[in-house]
């Protein structure tokens, strides 16, 4: 068990990849801060209100996608934004260092977008969060070979995805 003290800290810590992690999460930056703000909120009142709470970052990223979960069933439509990623990545950088032929880090993130929830999620855990399966298992709820499969399925859509753009 972790006491509260050190809860907020294990919190404060992983800030910076839950707020990446709800960024992708909504496909927006602005609606990505809100979500990670509305889920500090529940994660803090847990916190507060338990003496002794069990955190760590499986619970965190859980309590996140928890939050977005419940933000799409009151009926908050989250809106595609083209340009998500584009404060991540200046995009100077990217052409300048990528091959010609090699997909942007900005049309990686637009693929990634498309992708089915079930899809991006596993990818933005596994492969941008750098989670093993066994936790993102835990996170989803779902077994840890579900987990593979998906992200198997959601690696090939991604390649399919960008091969095509390669062509047009």
């Amino acid at each position: 068990m972790v006491r509260t003290g050190s809860g907020r800290k294990i919190l404060l810590d992983l800030l910076p990849s839950l707020r990446r992690f709800a960024r992708r999460l909504a496909r927006s930056d602005d609606r990505g801060d809100d979500l990670l703000q509305e889920a500090c909120e529940r994660m803090l009142r847990h916190v507060d209100t338990n003496l002794s709470v069990s955190i760590g970052p499986a619970w965190c990223y859980t309590v996140v996608r928890n939050t977005w979960i419940d933000v799409l069933r009151r009926g908050q439509r989250v809106q595609r934004n083209a340009e998500t990623g584009a404060a991540l990545f200046d995009r100077a950088d990217a052409a300048a260092t990528a091959p010609h032929d090699a997909p942007s880090a900005i049309d990686i993130w637009r693929a990634i977008d498309g992708l089915t929830d079930d899809h991006r999620e596993v990818i933005l855990l596994c492969a941008i969060e750098d989670l093993d399966h066994d936790e993102v298992a835990k996170i989803l709820g779902v077994a840890a070979g579900t987990v593979r499969s998906r992200l198997a399925r959601a690696r090939l859509a991604l390649a399919r995805t960008l091969q095509m753009e390669g062509r047009t």
